[in-house]
């Protein structure tokens, strides 16, 4: 069963950690790293997988584990959250409720991409499809591209 998930965005990619959940209730990158290219079709395949795996159980991470680094920052090349932030990464947060799936995202111009926008976070029916939340995170990456572009 799946709780949470994870889409950091980069350089047009998405990157999908898988995220084990410890003992005390802590999400934490635990497996493999799925990559998809930006489309609707890749991204939802990727989503369908990590919600097949699920969040596989783990221990705690000790506090050397914490300090090193994670699948995402060793696939996107930037150790920082911050400095992932300052470079544009995007990241994505998956819920699954009873009641809805929520996705939330690191707000525009965040200074920490660990920062989530609750505020505009997105909620869907639980039965809605992967591809359809696969369109709303792509809906936001549009969003800011063309953002850019205008400031830029």
């Amino acid at each position: 069963m799946i709780e949470v998930a994870e889409v950091f965005i980069w350089s047009n990619k998405a990157y999908l950690p898988v995220l084990g959940k410890t003992e005390v209730g802590f999400f934490w990158e635990a497996g493999p790293l799925l990559t998809s290219e930006l489309t609707v079709d890749a991204l939802a395949a990727a989503l369908e997988e990590i919600v097949k795996i699920g969040n596989p159980a783990m221990r705690h991470p000790t506090q050397a584990e914490f300090r090193r680094l994670t699948p995402v920052q060793k696939a996107i090349g930037i150790r920082s959250w911050k400095k992932m932030a300052q470079a544009g990464v995007i990241r994505f947060g998956i819920w699954w409720t009873k009641e809805k799936i929520l996705v939330a995202f690191s707000p525009r111009g965040a200074k920490d991409v660990q920062e989530m926008d609750f505020a505009h976070q997105r909620g869907f029916p639980p039965e809605t499809p992967l591809r359809v939340i696969a369109g709303s995170i792509l809906q936001e990456v549009r969003a800011r591209e063309a953002m850019a572009a205008e400031e830029g």
